[in-house]
């Protein structure tokens, strides 16, 4: 398996899309449609914009996709560092692991230190579900620091 800077088709991630909606378990009521999900995922390999997003993709030695993560270049709110944040990330489940998340954020580094970044930023979704605990803790074992809780409340 190999992370790549991915610059192919997006309909090859279809398969990677219909899983992650399938294991979602639609707590926050959140519509996740595949055909919008997948013009994002498109849009974050835009060439226009390559020094401001990036789509990593994990794949088999057959080069079938197994999971991506979508990466995005913002400037600090209070300062004027770049960061790199992870935007979008799903692995297939029978791919998942450590090490495979080692190597993604590895690769996400590489790619901001590159890029002007100074920091990479990650977020442990609810969204996640049953996963959650276990990927903050990952994250914290990896050396990230706690830096932001979000909320999130229907209003319509």
């Amino acid at each position: 398996m190999e992370i790549v800077v991915y610059h192919g088709d997006v309909e090859a991630l279809r398969p990677l899309v219909e899983a992650w909606r399938s294991g979602a378990d639609g707590s926050f009521h959140l519509d996740m449609d595949n055909d919008c999900l997948l013009r994002r995922l498109g849009a974050m390999m835009d060439a226009e914009h390559q020094a401001e997003r990036a789509l990593l993709v994990l794949q088999s030695k057959e080069s079938r996709p197994l999971g991506f993560m979508g990466l995005l270049v913002t400037v600090s709110p209070i300062g004027t560092e770049r960061i790199v944040n992870e935007h979008l990330w799903f692995v297939l489940p029978e791919h998942r692991g450590l090490s495979v998340a080692e190597r993604f954020i590895e690769h996400a580094e590489v790619w901001g230190r590159e890029h002007g970044c100074m920091q990479f930023s990650v977020t442990a979704s609810r969204m996640a579900n049953v996963q959650f605990e276990r990927v903050c803790k990952m994250y914290e074992r990896m050396g990230f620091r706690h830096y932001e809780t979000s909320f999130i409340r229907e209003i319509a």
